[in-house]
């Protein structure tokens, strides 16, 4: 995914036919079906707190009956034998199972022509005539859904009309009309908890295990084009009281959930946020769980996000510290609407998130309007240059429904391109998509009149060679003493590395490698959904960059020869005088910490550079004089894979990346100075 999940105010769309009065106990059925992340699926929030606040109202709970949430794919043509009965569907939209949602609403309109189907979430249009007019959807509920849901359950119920409930388009009579917008809900409080009231617990003993969604806020004060929080939700942050907040911590703990997402906007907004992240992380240590709390941080990093990030750190609970840019481009930032914060800030909350302990990563969007190959490389040579040598995790654009950057007028001002691309599937099961005979659909981005297709498709090879040789620690430690010793650019190195071994025969590894990755991005560009899945490694769907690392990992010793190899022809191309055993001691101590499927190339390694201590002193800002002397380290495998490739490619390749520890230790000898790598 693009990484802007908008689950900040949660939606609802209904569907109906002729008006019919529901009888006493008819029941109720939300569906909110998520994807299967190897054997993890999130829970359904959004249907969560729409069915928590309509069954907590006694009107509304005397009269229908609430069936537990379905939050699983199925075959849509089983649909009459799983809701038999059903007179109202409610169904939890977003992009990746939107078709899903259209396919169960046709089915079930088919079996019982008056079921009330209700659809929602963030991917139904703003005009949503067609929608209505298709005689699938009845009712489309625009905003959060809470309150305006238990309202259409009233006025059907009571056999008023829908189309007169606040915040949703519905038939009156023959034309379809919008209602006016309903008030966006100022107390928080008015909404229960569906995890303190037994909501989710049906699905706890169900399974697959459930990756936790939270919310403990509502709410985002920018107004990126881009994002659906933008132009949707751009407005005053209000919160969930502490105490349910604290109970809800509680839970997740009680029910042992390993990973934690917390969908809010800006976590890190409120003052109260850092207390929040104290009491998971206390929570952690008494009972083990969460393991693990993925969070947006402020979108404009402060000291005040990194005190938040140390709680965390110090529980073993943070997955990375966001310092996000999106761009770095000036002309980019004014077209999307976005204000970023200075480089320099950039770089000195990097220095001191690495005095700190705290390991960062750093979003980029490939695709957004203004931006160019030249400005998008530009941007990652900068902020390799200020020090993000942790994660970068580069996006390539969607275009999201009710974003300011889906309107047709934006569309055109920036001659945007898009291709109908089947739904990314990175790192679920091949075809998880697809499930029940139902393909899901993205709209990407793939050029614009900055960045043509071409060009799109020759910065993401790019950039995905910078992914994998660097973020996936593979060349790191060279290109950096390339660019402190001897001044080369970051940009200029793996550049050089793609062109010098694209075509060449000398090259073959790498050549297939980028031969692999453009075909990779033509094929996306080409909107036919390619799936990079290795059978030996399961049958997950891989990232490129990380597929372009199993590859090289079949076959590291080859790899690191064409390497070696490359780095050798760039030194001599840019006229670099280097000491041969210095260049020769950096790719020792490269290849040294790069794990292996059967484990370490050298169990010890010889240098003849200080470079354990002037890689330290650099990662916290300082440029010392690299020390020539003779130094011996251990390498200590943390990962123990024991020659298994598909454990190697889940543990090593996927988990090691997200959590930044790929490399393995190395440890110097007894007698030698007690300094190791990190």
């Amino acid at each position: 995914m693009s990484g802007l999940i908008a689950w900040g105010s949660l939606f609802l769309v209904v569907f109906a036919v002729e008006a019919r009065r529901p009888p006493l106990g008819a029941r109720v059925q939300l569906v909110q079906v998520c994807n299967l992340y190897g054997d993890d699926v999130y829970l359904p929030l959004a249907a969560g707190m729409l069915r928590a606040y309509a069954a907590s109202q006694p009107d509304l709970a005397n009269h229908y009956d609430f069936s537990p949430i379905c939050h699983l794919r199925f075959d849509p043509a089983e649909a009459a034998a799983r809701f038999a009965g059903t007179e109202v569907l409610a169904l939890s939209a977003y992009v990746w199972n939107w078709q899903f949602c259209l396919a169960l609403a046709r089915e079930m309109k088919r079996v019982d022509p008056g079921v009330l189907v209700v659809i929602g979430g963030t991917q139904v249009p703003t005009d949503a005539t067609a929608l209505i007019a298709s005689g699938v959807v009845d009712v489309v509920v625009h905003g959060e859904g809470e309150i305006t849901f238990a309202e259409v359950l009233r006025a059907h119920r009571d056999g008023r009309p829908l189309a007169e409930v606040a915040g949703v388009s519905a038939r009156s009579g023959d034309a379809v009309v919008k209602a006016p917008a309903r008030p966006r809900l100022e107390d928080l409080a008015q909404l229960p908890s569906p995890f303190l009231r037994g909501d989710f617990d049906s699905l706890l003993a169900e399974g697959p295990r459930l990756i936790g969604l939270w919310e403990t806020n509502r709410g985002c004060p920018y107004s990126c084009t881009f994002c659906y929080w933008g132009s949707a939700v751009n407005t005053r942050v209000r919160t969930f009281d502490d105490d349910r907040v604290f109970a809800e911590i509680d839970w997740f703990a009680r029910h042992r959930i390993d990973y934690l997402f917390c969908a809010d906007a800006n976590f890190g907004i409120k003052a109260r946020d850092i207390e929040i992240a104290r009491r998971v992380a206390d929570t952690k240590r008494r009972t083990g769980y969460p393991r693990k709390l993925r969070t947006f941080l402020l979108k404009n990093a402060t000291h005040k996000a990194l005190d938040i990030a140390e709680v965390l750190r110090a529980a073993d609970l943070d997955l990375g510290t966001s310092l996000s840019m999106q761009s770095l481009s000036p002309v980019t930032l004014e077209a999307v609407k976005r204000k970023n914060i200075k480089l320099r800030t950039y770089e000195e909350l990097g220095r001191v998130s690495r005095e700190r302990g705290i390991v960062t990563y750093t979003d980029l969007i490939l695709g957004l309007p203004g931006e160019t190959y030249d400005s998008f490389m530009a941007g990652i040579d900068a902020l390799l240059s200020a020090g993000q040598h942790d994660n970068l995790h580069i996006y390539n654009c969607t275009l999201l429904e009710g974003s300011e950057m889906a309107e047709p007028a934006e569309r055109a001002a920036q001659g945007i391109v898009t291709v109908r691309s089947p739904a990314s599937e990175l790192h679920m099961q091949s075809g998880v998509t697809r499930r029940g005979g139902v393909q899901e659909y993205e709209e990407l981005v793939i050029g614009s009149r900055a960045m043509p297709t071409e060009a799109w498709i020759a910065t993401n090879v790019a950039t995905t060679v910078v992914s994998a040789l660097h973020f996936q620690k593979i060349l790191h430690h060279v290109a950096i003493w390339l660019h402190h010793r001897h001044g080369v650019r970051y940009r200029r190195v793996y550049e050089f590395v793609r062109d010098a071994s694209r075509d060449s025969a000398d090259h073959p590894i790498l050549a297939a490698c980028w031969a692999m990755t453009e075909d990779y991005w033509r094929a996306l560009a080409a909107g036919t959904g390619p799936r990079l899945v290795f059978p030996d490694c399961g049958d997950l769907v891989w990232p490129v960059e990380e597929a372009v690392h199993i590859t090289l990992a079949r076959n590291f010793d080859a790899a690191y020869a064409e390497l070696h190899q490359v780095v050798a022809k760039l030194l001599d191309a840019d006229r670099l005088e280097v000491d041969v055993a210095e260049l020769e001691s950096i790719f020792a101590y490269q290849e040294a910490q790069t794990p292996r499927p059967t484990g370490p190339s050298r169990r010890h390694v010889e240098i003849g550079w200080d470079f354990p201590a002037w890689f330290e002193a650099l990662r916290v800002g300082r440029e010392p004089p690299l020390v020539r002397r003779a130094v011996t380290l251990d390498a200590v495998d943390h990962h123990q894979v024991g020659g298994d490739l598909a454990r190697f490619a889940r543990e090593v390749v996927w988990y090691g990346r997200a959590a930044t520890t790929i490399p393995y230790r190395l440890v110097p000898r007894a007698g030698e100075d007690a300094r190791a790598t990190v």
